[in-house]
């Protein structure tokens, strides 16, 4: 069983010639602690996990809250504004258990300027901090983003490292404050298991329309917008639109007046969502930046490649990396395009096929926590050295 603060740990080190890490998360949901269990795992890392058992109520996709059944664990009372989000949260007890394991590295999964951060900083320990931010660091009404901004400059230059969901925010922090020299990783903290998505039995050429898929929030930024203005008038395919929110009558307007068919189904269950894949032949992630946003990683690729599915995406912010050279990537904005690449895809069954397998392939080995792991427990060495 793992093991609480009050536990007292034994403070000397399980493995004498690798490094101790504590990782600092806020919530503890086991289902998005992946990464973190497979880096329990590296044969050379002691590690260990500390969070709290408090909702964080910013998070509206947060899974169930429980004590992690594996590992190292330190369950620590939430502080602070805790009614704002996990940015502005403190961990009580968290200097005292940083005192007593004397880790190597501590790893903060939150933005730089997050109140965890500046915890963990002033204790003197060698800290890394794990952010998603990729466009910029003001953030907030006037006051407020001069605020942040200035804080996250001043722990930037004081990390011995920094890992980031993707290599514009490792580019933005180095322009704010990270020393040249800090081991850096890119890295996402939050990805699936890959275990229930593997387990789909692909098939490419099956009877009836082509079924392309968008699976996500209906709001402006997604881009579902010039992917029914594309997909309209490709005959054998349907657009199935999986997902929620404030454009969902926009689009529902603009696939009618465009004469696309198109199946709405509302959000699903976490434990449904590798069957929503497998009802799918291709799926398109559009997209498209907006002031002060650009997709920072895109669970959406990773869960449909690894159930073997072709993935066509915009190259909004880090998504270009995470397709990687194992699916499409089109201009976003540009019709004509994605109209092609769908188009082809649609009639194309051993296309489709070449390309899902080929996903499937690139998203064990770099999209899986797996990988992830392995890339933070490169940083993590290199900082404890």
């Amino acid at each position: 069983m793992p093991e609480a603060l009050h536990l007292r740990p034994d403070p000397l080190r399980v493995l004498a010639d690798g490094p101790r890490v504590l990782v600092v998360t806020t919530a503890l949901a086991p289902d998005q602690l992946h990464t973190w269990q497979e880096a329990s795992k590296l044969p050379d890392v002691d590690l260990h996990l500390a969070g709290s058992l408090v909702g964080d109520v910013s998070e509206s996709y947060l899974a169930p809250l429980a004590v992690p059944d594996w590992g190292t664990i330190h369950v620590l009372p939430a502080a602070g504004w805790i009614g704002r989000g996990r940015l502005w949260w403190n961990l009580d007890g968290l200097e005292a258990l940083i005192d007593r394991l004397q880790p190597d590295v501590v790893h903060v999964h939150s933005e730089v300027w997050g109140r965890l951060v500046g915890q963990a900083l002033r204790t003197g320990a060698p800290v890394v901090a794990h952010g998603a931010e990729n466009v910029s660091l003001d953030h907030g009404a006037k006051a407020e983003a001069k605020v942040r901004k200035a804080i996250a400059v001043h722990n930037a230059g004081r990390l011995a490292g920094y890992a980031s969901w993707n290599q514009a925010g490792v580019d933005l922090l180095r322009a704010n404050g990270l020393r040249a020299t800090a081991p850096v990783a890119v890295a996402p903290a939050i990805v699936p298991d890959p275990t229930p998505y593997l387990t789909v039995d692909r098939s490419y050429d099956r009877p009836g329309p082509v079924r392309v898929g968008y699976v996500g929030r209906l709001v402006p930024e997604k881009g579902v917008s010039w992917l029914i203005d594309s997909l309209a008038g490709i005959d054998d395919a349907v657009l199935v639109v999986v997902g929620s929110g404030s454009y969902e009558a926009t689009l529902r307007h603009e696939a009618e007046r465009r004469g696309l068919a198109v199946e709405w189904h509302a959000n699903v269950a976490p434990s449904e969502v590798p069957a929503v894949y497998a009802a799918l032949d291709v799926v398109v992630v559009p997209s498209v930046v907006r002031p002060g946003w650009a997709e920072q990683f895109g669970r959406v690729v990773c869960e449909a490649m690894l159930t073997g599915l072709p993935v066509v995406s915009s190259d909004s912010g880090s998504l270009p990396e995470v397709v990687g050279t194992a699916g499409l990537v089109v201009p976003e904005h540009d019709r004509a395009a994605l109209r092609a690449a769908l188009a082809g895809l649609v009639a194309d069954p051993s296309s489709r096929a070449r390309i899902g397998q080929a996903a499937r392939g690139w998203a064990v080995a770099e999209l899986s926590p797996e990988a992830a792991a392995r890339r933070l427990g490169t940083m993590w060495r290199d900082v404890a050295r």
